[in-house]
């Protein structure tokens, strides 16, 4: 018995017999179905189907129904409506189901295959052959009808010139499907032509005034009584008149982008339709009366006999173009109905095969002419028609009711689109009415039509369910099927040989075509090009995937053949499969294979091939050395080249060391093409083994004096590369200075050539490259950088920076200039060029400008100012990198000489620059004016509108400096409590703000209350006026616990300083002995126990800090001690610089230092007691009291200097430690002028021990020592081993990236223990 799995067998090995000789000629890619359709055609063969003959013989049917103009008219709207909403479901099954056949494929893969057969069945055996038929008998009609004026043409001329038509067409289908298209569009365009000048006759009519049944009055006027039997009928004959719009689906396969070009088509074409059918039923009615339209046999000719006079030929003519283009759309469209029926194993299988050169389905067109040529033989076809009529559109109903049951049963389905299901709702409701009185008013018509269709079940069963048929019988339909194949020199389509042909109904099988010529054409796998339309046509990754799995499958079993031609096309697609990212190393020996053939053309593939698949540290890389090395003496110049650039693309240290001879005698070669080739695969050699760069030396010299540029560019390549890792050779090339500077002045002062000029530049490339060398030449060497200082000069000064080219080397002429000795004058040349690119519209080269531009800053700082307006406009720059690198620039710009002016612009910058800017602004404002402040009222006035305007953005050192500040400008304390006060009833919400105004306030609250102020206008304010600030600030939710413990701090200190509200302070303070917070609790607790037990001592303890100095032993790195909210910080600091804290000879000292730390013997504490963390606490006399409120002295902290170099020192402290863990802290701080920025800390340990890196508090350090940066590190140490640690260190200074390693193997005492 003859099974699938059998027939599938020999049909792929028919197929790969058929394509041994496809690569050898021309690499084509096998046969299969070409998607030639496009968007304009799939519009063609939908508008081409719909519009026949009927719009212009009878468009009475629907008038005669309607029984008025009006209602007629409304008819043709709404079957047009919905015909457009059945198109929209098929647009949904067609790409969620992208097969060719249409309804048929839809229901057979919803329904099975039983309900898809008897649709196949009925379009074979009656729908398209009578249709085709009767189309080509109207254009034999209309082409006849002129030859015979007064009698009707006779039945056999018709049948003949309808034959004739039908085998003309189905020549044209089996030749080309463009030229199938081709005619569809023609015809199409010219049935639209004809229809338009209809339409645009009746306008002309309607401008005359002829529309009286147009009229709303007239419109409706019945010229027989309104029938619900009849309206149906009307509905009815508008569906007819719009069928055929479907057919696209049937081509679907053949669509190119089906899944874009499918529903384009539908959504243009049913609309377009729509309007020309409503429009030219319009334009009949102001030609001709309803009761003329009525008699006339041709309403079109009659409408052109009324209208066009002597041109009223054209009518005929057009009505015999449209039926020709129609029967030419529904070959095309039936011929792929019938090659789906056949690939899915319902038709012989004979038709599923395509014409191995054309890629036409030659035996489905002349199966579907020859069914209509028979039925042109029958005088009973319109019979037929009318039997048949019902289950065609019966089956459209089917279709869509499948799409909601596809709907229910594969929810999840890929849906490219997905409509409301709205629309299938309405659309079965329209046709179930239809279909339900077609059946009510014609049921032995209807009857006889559903008896047609059940004809096919048996012949379901026999043929295509019935699997163990008679072996005399499959033999038979085999040797039909091979002598059909070798008729029409068919095959099966690439893709349908591995199992997409099913079960077939008949059972044929593909014949041995063996010897037939035609195996010299096939191919068992697609082209290039087809598999990346294939590949990037796919929908789903999965879908991707198994397409390049079947062709990688089939580029393996080709690999494996001794004898084939076809390797350099296979490598060609498995390298663009690597390039997906999908795995090809099965390729690699195929790659060797094809360098090794004598042929250019495989040469060149197996080379490219090398390059992407193999590496030096695969060992089949090794097996192309032997073929590299005689390629690079072969005689042609590319083979040569070929072998250059795998070598200099992938060759290895043992490849460059074996081949390096090679180079050096290719160097010396005549031709400059491979010079200039061997000089970059050197560059390659040198960078693997810098040991081979003295073999290299000699000949790089010479080629210096090459006129070619390529060669030129090549040799400068070179000679960079060995200068760079080699000083010696260094030495040896800057004797070739002046060498270089000839070529150099060459380029600048050559005239056109059209070869080397970029944007009116002579070779910048080449330019650009010298000059890099003739840096590396002229650093550090003042002979050299003399030779050349003339060049750089008449470059700078020739070379045009309005195009980027001539940008891009004045750029690298700035960067020599400022990298060799040059002269001061040429130096100021290079910053005025980087100034003149500040003013380029290329964002980009201002960003390169002003990175030059701090480079340079500290060494030509008066030739930088000259631009500072320029660079302070970059400010308003949109782009946020322009934005940071002008306030980086601007920054170091500040001098005191400009530090007012350059002020007044950060500030307003502040204001408005991005929340990522504000804290590097606010920052470097602040070094800026500690380092340059005209005065204390201008430096205090800064610092506050910068609190003022970002003060949540501020780094945690301002507070103390500023109260540092403040505390030596005696004469300001009443300027400055004044503005603070005012500061703080505005705005509470900036903290850093609030902690200064709270301690202000505490200190000099009685200046405040006295109202006098000189500088500024003094606040008339009174004792409760100031309290309830104070207590704003610590009920408000915007506070932070340290923000509450100044403000406590405060309001403690003020009971000094007023007389009237004593008790109110006892009562706030009282309040907060309670607080959740730990340390505002504490806090709370100490001053009440000076209320009540220590009130006599209350006085002095919190009497008025005296003057600061910053470099007092008491304040380290800008940080006041007990000022800030890093007690404990403070802590270890003054432990690590050696500081130790005096014993306070009484008991008032004592308590000082309990509530604020004191740094020297009988002297009240010089810092405000912090809310968090307080100060140092010596033990003396007041031992008891230390001891009633837990007074907290910290043990030292062991810590160790890691790192210092380029002014940032690191150091390790240790903060905790356990049995098994330890806590240490890396604390970075800086003691250069300019501010170290991308400060960055890694660590590694042994595997033993476990790290944990907290986040740093900063990523800059502040210039001057004014700040630091800490980063917490948490040790496991389970097995307590000897703790070491690796730690790199990265940060950029003056503009230079820095990175080193640091190596701690010993770590404090405490922390070894």
């Amino acid at each position: 018995m003859s099974d699938g799995p059998r027939q599938r067998g020999k049909a792929t090995s028919v197929a790969e017999d058929g394509a041994s000789g496809s690569d050898k000629d021309s690499g084509n890619s096998g046969v299969a179905l070409k998607k030639e359709i496009g968007l304009v055609s799939a519009c063609g063969i939908i508008v081409g189907n719909i519009i026949g003959s009927g719009i212009f013989v009878s468009p009475k049917g629907v008038l005669e129904n309607a029984s008025s103009v009006g209602l007629a008219l409304i008819v043709w709207i709404v079957t047009g409506i919905i015909t457009a909403i059945g198109a929209l479901c098929y647009a949904e099954l067609g790409v969620t189901i992208p097969k060719s056949g249409g309804d048929y494929s839809y229901v057979k893969d919803i329904f099975g295959g039983l309900a898809g057969f008897l649709r196949l069945w009925i379009a074979v055996l009656v729908i398209y052959p009578t249709n085709q038929a009767v189309i080509a008998l109207t254009f034999s009609n209309y082409v006849l009808q002129p030859l015979f004026p007064t009698c009707l043409p006779q039945d056999n001329g018709l049948r003949l010139l309808a034959a004739v038509c039908l085998l003309l067409l189905t020549w044209v289908n089996c030749s080309s499907v463009r030229w199938a298209t081709r005619v569809q569009d023609v015809f199409t365009a010219g049935k639209l032509l004809a229809l338009a000048l209809i339409i645009v006759m009746g306008l002309v009519q309607i401008c005359k005034g002829e529309y009286y049944w147009l009229e709303p009055t007239h419109a409706f006027e019945s010229f027989q009584d309104y029938d619900v039997g009849l309206i149906a009928l009307a509905f009815l004959q508008g569906s007819f008149a719009y069928g055929g719009w479907n057919f696209l689906n049937y081509v679907t396969e053949e669509l190119v982008d089906p899944y874009t070009n499918l529903p384009r088509a539908i959504f243009i074409s049913i609309p377009l339709v729509t309007f020309v059918y409503v429009f030219a039923n319009i334009a009949y009615i102001t030609a001709m009366s309803p009761q003329e339209l009525l008699a006339s046999n041709a309403v079109a000719v009659t409408f052109g006999e009324k209208l066009l006079g002597v041109m009223s030929w054209i009518m005929p003519i057009s009505v015999a173009l449209s039926t020709f283009g129609g029967v030419n759309g529904s070959l095309f469209t039936s011929s792929r109905l019938f090659f789906a029926g056949a690939r899915e194993g319902h038709l012989p299988s004979l038709l599923a095969m395509i014409h191995v050169k054309r890629c036409t389905p030659i035996p489905a067109l002349l199966f579907t002419c020859l069914s209509t040529l028979l039925m042109l033989c029958t005088s009973d076809m319109y019979t037929l028609i009318n039997y048949v009529g019902f289950i065609n559109y019966l089956f459209y109903g089917v279709t869509v009711a499948g799409q909601i049951v596809l709907r229910i049963k594969q929810p999840d389905m890929h849906r490219p689109i997905k409509i409301s299901l709205v629309w299938p709702v309405i659309y079965l409701l329209f046709w179930a009415f239809l279909l339900i009185f077609s059946l009510y008013s014609e049921p032995l018509v209807c009857g006889i039509g559903l008896a047609i269709m059940l004809t096919g079940v048996p012949v379901y069963f026999l043929g295509v369910y019935w699997d163990n048929k008679p072996q005399c019988f499959n033999t038979f339909v085999d040797n039909m099927t091979h002598v059909g194949q070798k008729f029409c020199l068919v095959v099966y389509p690439v893709g349908d040989q591995g199992g997409k042909l099913q079960k077939r109904g008949f059972d044929f099988v593909y014949g041995d075509i063996a010897g037939s010529g035609i195996s010299q054409d096939m191919s068992p796998s697609v082209r290039l090009q087809e598999m990346i339309r294939v590949i990037r046509s796919a929908r789903t990754q999965g879908e991707e995937r198994g397409v390049i799995q079947r062709e990688c499958a089939a580029i393996r079993a080709q690999f494996r053949q001794a004898d084939n031609g076809g390797r350099s096309h296979n490598l060609a697609k498995l390298l663009y499969v690597h390039m997906l990212g999908y795995p090809a190393h099965f390729g690699q020996m195929e790659c060797v294979r094809l360098i090794a053939s004598p042929r250019y053309s495989e040469k060149r593939v197996g080379y490219l091939g090398a390059m992407m698949l193999l590496d030096e540290k695969q060992d089949a890389s090794l097996l192309i050395t032997n073929s590299i090395k005689n390629d690079l003496s072969h005689s042609s110049q590319y083979v040569q080249s070929l072998a250059l650039c795998t070598l200099a693309c992938m060759g290895s240290a043992e490849m460059c060391r074996d081949l390096a001879p090679e180079i050096d005698r290719l160097l010396r070669a005549s031709n400059s093409y491979i010079k200039k080739k061997a000089a970059l695969c050197a560059v390659h050699i040198v960078r693997k083994v810098p040991e081979l760069g003295e073999l290299f030396t000699p000949s790089a010299r010479s080629l210096l004096s090459e006129k070619n540029h390529g060669v030129l560019h090549g040799a400068v390549v070179l000679i960079t590369e060995l200068c760079e890792r080699s000083p010696e050779t260094l030495a040896q090339f800057r004797k070739a200075v002046p060498e270089l500077v000839q070529v150099m002045k060459g380029l600048v002062m050559s005239g056109y050539s059209p070869e080397h000029n970029v944007a009116g530049i002579s070779d910048p490339f080449l330019q650009v490259r010298i000059l890099r060398l003739l840096r590396i030449l002229g650093r550090n060497d003042e002979v050299a950088s003399d030779g050349m200082n003339d060049l750089l000069a008449q470059v700078a000064t020739n070379t045009d920076s309005s195009k980027t080219a001539g940008s891009a080397v004045l750029y690298e002429t700035v960067l020599t200039v400022m990298d060799i000795k040059s002269e001061s004058g040429l130096r100021v040349l290079a910053v005025n060029i980087l100034g003149r690119f500040l003013l380029n519209n290329d964002r980009n080269i201002r960003y390169i400008s002003m990175t030059s531009l701090q480079k340079i800053v500290q060494t030509d700082h008066n030739a930088v100012q000259r631009h500072r307006g320029t660079i302070v406009d970059c400010l308003k720059d949109q782009d946020a990198s322009v934005k940071r690198r002008a306030l980086e620039l601007s920054l170091a710009l500040v001098s005191a000489v400009n530090i007012r002016s350059l002020m007044k612009e950060l500030l307003l910058f502040l204001s408005c620059c991005p929340p990522e800017l504000r804290s590097h602004t606010a920052s470097g404002i602040f070094n800026a004016a500690e380092r340059y402040a005209p005065s204390q009222r201008w430096h205090i006035d800064t610092i506050l509108h910068v609190l003022t305007t970002a003060g949540g953005d501020v780094r945690d050192e301002t507070v103390p400096n500023l109260i540092q500040l403040i505390t030596t400008a005696t004469d300001l304390h009443s300027y400055t409590v004044h503005k603070l006060y005012r500061a703080l009833l505005t705005d509470i919400s900036q903290q850093s703000l609030v902690q200064v105004a709270c301690w202000c306030i505490g200190e000099y609250g009685d200046l405040l209350l006295r109202g006098e102020c000189e500088e500024t206008e003094p606040v008339q304010v009174t004792e409760d006026d100031v309290l309830d600030a104070l207590e704003t600030v610590l009920q408000s939710h915007m506070s932070a616990a340290a923000t509450r413990g100044f403000a406590l701090t405060a309001t403690m200190k003020l009971s000094t300083r007023i007389t009237h509200n004593v008790d109110r302070i006892r009562s706030i303070v009282s309040i907060y002995g309670s607080c959740i917070d730990v340390e505002l609790q504490q806090r709370a607790v100490e001053y009440n126990a000076l209320f009540k037990k220590y009130d006599h001592m209350r006085a002095a303890v919190l009497e008025r800090m005296p003057v600061i100095d910053k470099n007092s032993p008491g304040h380290t790195n800008g940080e006041t001690v007990g000022g800030t909210v890093k007690g404990p910080d403070q802590t270890k600091i003054k432990q690590e610089e050696g500081t130790v804290t005096p014993q306070p000879a009484n008991q008032v000292c004592d308590l000082l230092d309990l509530l604020g730390g004191s740094e020297e013997p009988l002297q009240p504490c010089p810092a405000l007691p912090t809310p968090l963390g307080p100060g140092s606490v010596s033990g003396g006399a007041g031992g008891e009291l230390l001891d009633l409120l837990g007074g907290l002295d910290p043990p030292p902290v062991p810590c160790v200097r890691v790192y210092e170099k380029n002014g940032v020192t690191l150091t390790l402290q240790c903060d905790g430690q356990t049995d098994t863990a330890v806590t240490v802290s890396l604390i970075a701080s800086n003691s250069t002028h300019g501010d170290i920025t991308q400060f960055t800390l890694q660590a590694a340990v042994p595997k033993s021990v476990q790290l944990q890196m907290k986040a740093p508090s900063s990523d800059v350090i502040p210039a001057g020592g004014l700040g630091q940066v800490t980063q917490t590190v948490l040790l496991n140490n389970p097995n307590k081993v000897s703790l070491r640690m690796r730690v790199r260190v990265s940060y950029i200074a003056q503009g230079t990236t820095f990175q080193d390693t640091v190596q701690i193997d010993s770590f404090p005492a405490t922390v070894c223990k």
